[in-house]
């Protein structure tokens, strides 16, 4: 069953970046209550066997997920490696401009 009501809530240690993300799955409950997600069981089976998936989230619920992790300082892999390439054009832009306003006797 699809909950369109789930909501996401991401955390971290920013003072220990190395500590895993803490993770909270709840929906609104009955009146004055929520509904709260459990840690998940792992539970061995024979590797023929059908995998069940273990949840299954709306559109919004998983851009949510999203965007909570992004928030929490996450990044896709591609975007990661995208934000480490204009990062050394800049810092050879900026090395760049030493060099011209040095050749040019122009201060920075």
């Amino acid at each position: 069953m699809v909950r369109p009501d789930l909501n996401f809530s991401i955390s971290r240690d920013v003072f220990a970046p190395s500590q895993p993300f803490v993770l909270h799955v709840y929906a609104k409950g009955s009146p004055g209550k929520v509904a709260v997600g459990q840690p998940i069981v792992m539970t061995e089976q024979n590797e023929a066997e059908r995998i069940e998936p273990t949840a299954m989230v709306s559109r919004e619920a998983a851009q949510q997920l999203m965007d909570e992790l992004y928030m929490a300082g996450l990044r896709p892999s591609s975007e990661a490696r995208r934000q480490d390439v204009v990062q050394s054009k800049d810092e050879h832009l900026s090395d760049l401009r030493k060099i011209a306003f040095k050749a040019l006797k122009i201060e920075d």
